[in-house]
């Protein structure tokens, strides 16, 4: 699953530009391994943890599309500053709501 979130305007909070975000397997691999942090250890401070993910998800977000990057990494701060909430909000849209192993409805 691909999503497209909002980049906002910083002094009016109005879109100006989405991005597409993926998060896989691979994105949640290499966040951890750059960050030497887990995913399901993250605290509402790991900054460096959610902007290496936000870099992740756009990346790979943008392969799969075959989209050109318009962001670079030098401007993960900067675009997670703009789109840190709806990110945020996103994130759990990628998991299942089952279980490894359970049943839907069970």
């Amino acid at each position: 699953m691909i999503k497209r979130i909002n980049v906002l305007d910083p002094e009016t909070d109005q879109a100006v530009d989405t991005i597409p975000i993926r998060i896989s397997y691979i994105v949640l691999k290499n966040a951890q391994l750059k960050t030497k942090k887990l995913i399901s250890e993250a605290k509402e401070d790991d900054f460096d943890l959610y902007e290496e993910l936000l870099w992740q998800a756009y990346t790979e977000g943008c392969r799969v599309l075959r989209e050109k990057q318009k962001y670079q990494r030098t401007q993960v701060s900067e675009l997670m500053d703009t789109v840190y909430y709806e990110f945020i909000a996103t994130i759990p849209e990628f998991f299942p709501k089952t279980k490894p192993g359970q049943i839907k409805g069970k």
